[in-house]
């Protein structure tokens, strides 16, 4: 029985050698290319992350907006002479400096900075008064106290042009009284239907804001 050989082609074996070296190739182009392409990829979003948490450098020139800003200071250095004017009004807005009723405290020759000052030796001043209050303000008017501090011997009066400073006035306005609602309730009677409140806070039941008093 005769065995049966297979035996190639000296071409074909040849070309089947080709086409492996060529495949081999191309998978090694395609492997360099891909980590090229990596690498490049990563170098990008490196730069853009590096970009992005970089300090911008400090402008410098002889235009204003190009000068960079200057550290926070404070306006009084310490031991600074200071006057305290305070004002009572029932304008929100204070502008009747000429009126010297309104003044009820001046404090002269403040020590910026001096906490051992005042009656305690904490750096506290106390005044007690007794205000009278006016009809509009006893029908849901306001009071409003109007603190200035002023250096020493200037005037928190813009009209005095000589004594007054807008950049050296410190100025605080808070209203002394408050408001509150009240809550009107309306009952009924359950046999006739009729209720014992007044128009007035029959209408307040209503409304569900309440009264302001």
């Amino acid at each position: 029985m005769a065995d049966e050989v297979a035996v190639a082609a000296p071409g074909t074996s040849a070309a089947a050698a080709g086409v492996a070296e060529g495949e081999q190739q191309q998978q090694n182009g395609f492997s360099v290319f891909g980590m090229l392409k990596g690498l490049l990829i990563r170098g990008v979003i490196f730069y853009i992350i590096a970009n992005f948490f970089r300090r911008p450098a400090p402008q410098t020139g002889d235009n204003p907006s190009s000068v960079g800003l200057k550290p926070a200071s404070n306006l009084f250095q310490n031991g600074t002479m200071m006057d305290l004017y305070v004002y009572l009004s029932e304008d929100e807005k204070f502008s009747n400096f000429s009126d010297s009723t309104k003044l009820v405290w001046l404090q002269e020759e403040l020590v910026y900075g001096d906490w051992s000052a005042g009656q305690d030796g904490d750096g506290t001043f106390v005044k007690q008064l007794e205000v009278p209050t006016s009809n509009a303000v006893r029908n849901n008017g306001s009071l409003f106290i109007h603190a200035y501090f002023v250096l020493s011997g200037k005037s928190p009066d813009p009209s005095t042009t000589k004594l007054y400073s807008r950049r050296y006035t410190v100025g605080k306005t808070h209203r002394l009284n408050k408001f509150k609602r009240k809550k009107h309730v309306m009952t009924q009677n359950l046999l006739t239907g009729q209720t014992a409140a007044s128009a007035d806070e029959t209408r307040y039941a209503q409304n569900p804001k309440g009264e302001i008093v």
